[in-house]
């Protein structure tokens, strides 16, 4: 996580990600793919305490914005109680 606020070039980020994906990552064996549901549709699920005026909300919302909803079926699970106009705009869309 520091790489990403380091004062580095990002050939180097990139390269050290990728160094550390060879060392941890674990050929992908860890990686388990869920089956589709029966409609088709892949069920996508967030969770977070920031689904509100927060920056993880705000780079969320294009992100759910621009699922096909033909394809997915998105759901969001706030670990918060705090709500306002932004966790309100984000429960509209989803």
């Amino acid at each position: 996580m520091c790489l990403a606020y380091a004062s580095v070039g990002e050939g180097d980020r990139f390269a050290a990600y990728r160094e550390w994906g060879r060392r941890h990552g674990g050929g992908g064996e860890h990686v388990r793919t869920a089956p589709r549901r029966a409609d088709g549709k892949l069920r996508i699920g967030y969770l977070s305490a920031d689904l509100r005026n927060h920056s993880v909300a705000r780079n969320l919302i294009p992100i759910v914005a621009n699922h096909d909803r033909e394809a997915v079926d998105v759901t969001a699970y706030s670990a918060s109680s705090i709500e306002d106009s932004v966790s309100r705009h984000l429960q509209s869309m989803i």
